[in-house]
């Protein structure tokens, strides 16, 4: 979007364009769909300095988004490879003990001495 504000901007000056209204509508009728444009839609500018104006907000606002996105997906992350691992782990120990020392583990004492379990 700042780019595409930067060329049109440029492309007033190189021109010479004075009738702001109709530069305004160029640039409003020019834009895409999406939340911008309905911004722009709402709070129709007069000026294309409100449209810098409005521009650098939405861009502002887009950039805190995608931020508070970055860090939240690297929280994310961070935490499924704990959980992961700790669960690699276990399962990693449970093979290496062997089906009796398991059951033990899981009944919390003697499985042998608990009598036979069902077996499924």
């Amino acid at each position: 979007m700042k780019d595409n504000l930067n060329r049109f901007g440029v492309q007033v000056v190189r021109l010479k364009l004075t009738d702001e209204p109709m530069t305004v509508h160029a640039f409003v009728k020019g834009m895409l769909l999406g939340p911008f444009s309905e911004s722009l839609l709402r709070f129709y500018p007069k000026t294309f300095t409100e449209i810098r104006r409005q521009a650098l907000a939405h861009i502002t606002a887009n950039d805190r988004v995608t931020e508070k996105r970055g860090l939240v997906l690297s929280l994310l992350s961070t935490s499924s490879s704990r959980t992961t691992s700790a669960h690699e782990g276990a399962r990693g120990n449970h093979r290496e003990e062997g089906r009796g020392k398991t059951l033990r583990t899981v009944l919390g004492g003697d499985a042998h001495a608990r009598g036979p379990t069902p077996e499924t």
